[in-house]
């Protein structure tokens, strides 16, 4: 019924959904640190392609109807994804506890701003 907990049909109190994710909006990074395996070694690898604001709609959606309880934004350098206030926003539209990882080299006062207002960690 609404509001149960999802779980794994024949498998009494599973969950069929996570609880927690890590998320990587882009792979792209300002820096190259020895021991990081994200940065350099995918950006060369492969063509990275950015969500629209759509997909950003419908993941947050997917994610909200889901039950998942946190989510951690990470990267390549999150501040470098062009729609990251948009995508915090639209996380944090219902109870979410959002976290966002970054190497602290850029100032960027749109993510500042939702990041005070909408209290992400």
């Amino acid at each position: 019924g609404e509001g149960e907990t999802p779980s794994v049909p024949g498998i009494p109190g599973q969950l069929s959904f996570p609880t927690y994710i890590d998320f990587y909006p882009t792979f792209h990074c300002n820096e190259r640190c020895g021991f990081c395996y994200v940065g350099d070694q995918i950006d060369r690898s492969h063509e990275f392609r950015e969500m629209s604001r759509e997909q950003i709609r419908r993941f947050a959606e997917v994610l909200h109807s889901g039950g998942l309880f946190m989510i951690t934004i990470l990267g390549g350098e999150p501040l470098l994804y062009r729609e990251l206030p948009f995508l915090l926003d639209e996380l944090t539209r219902k109870p979410l506890r959002v976290s966002l990882s970054t190497n602290g080299t850029l100032l960027r006062n749109d993510v500042l701003s939702v990041i005070a207002d909408r209290k992400i960690n």
